[in-house]
């Protein structure tokens, strides 16, 4: 099986399991379960004054079980080769794949991640779809979080620290720069530690051509933070393509 590596700037994507045939010591085979009756209807395919629910079969199902009977999860067998695999346990990658958690770190340690301040609080988009414009462009976020002011509290108490450190006023702007550039630093280890944990699909941290992003960020709002990836422009994705022709 080919492994997912990164070269360069570029992600190469090699193979994954297949997600379809899984259950163990049926890998690379569809699996189909026997029946059993149901325990609800006794067998009958009637509860009260109608059909019993529980083992009520849909029209799009695809097994047609006598009536009365239900699916046994219990008794598993083989029906032939996985559809989705071709029975070879594993399929290529794309960019939809979640990445391998040691490429994932990898990744974190080749662009890092850095937090910043950003303007106004998270939209309906980011909290529930995961969108973001910036700049009048469509940014897919890795993910959002909505903590209720928690990370914005802690650098504003960075701020305060900073303010009470020094009584020059250049040392007191100096100070609260330190800080809050501290507590950023914090924020944004505490994102890294969790996508090296969870990792994140290619396509929040990838363009379309396979280059990796530029920078992945922390956009720290009032009541929130979203996690994006900062995309290269075109020509230097232009230029790190070539490279790999050449």
């Amino acid at each position: 099986m080919r492994e997912t590596v990164i070269d360069g700037y570029r992600l190469i994507l090699g193979d994954r399991d297949c997600h379809m045939c899984r259950r163990e010591g049926f890998e690379g085979q569809e699996v189909a379960f026997h029946h059993k009756t149901c325990p609800k209807c006794k067998g009958t395919g009637k509860r009260g004054s109608g059909n019993c629910r529980n083992c009520k079969q849909e029209s799009w199902s695809r097994d047609k079980r006598p009536v009365g009977t239900v699916l046994d999860y219990e008794r598993p067998y083989a029906v032939g080769p996985c559809r989705s695999c071709d029975g070879k346990r594993h399929k290529p990658a794309d960019l939809s794949d979640y990445l391998p958690e040691p490429v994932m770190a990898q990744l974190i340690d080749l662009i890092g991640v850095e937090a910043a301040f950003r303007g106004g609080e998270l939209s309906w988009a980011e909290q529930h779809l995961g969108m973001l414009f910036s700049d009048g462009e469509l940014m897919m976020s890795l993910y959002s979080v909505v903590d209720y002011g928690n990370a914005w509290r802690r650098l504003q108490t960075a701020v305060r620290e900073g303010r009470a450190s020094e009584t020059e006023t250049s040392d007191r702007e100096a100070a609260i720069k330190v800080r809050v550039k501290a507590a950023m630093a914090e924020i944004a280890a505490e994102v890294a530690a969790k996508l090296r944990d969870d990792s994140t699909q290619a396509c929040k941290v990838v363009s379309k051509d396979g280059v990796i992003g530029e920078k992945i960020l922390v956009l720290i709002a009032p009541n929130g933070y979203t996690v994006v990836t900062r995309e290269r422009d075109a020509e230097t994705r232009a230029a790190i393509l070539s490279q790999v022709a050449a």
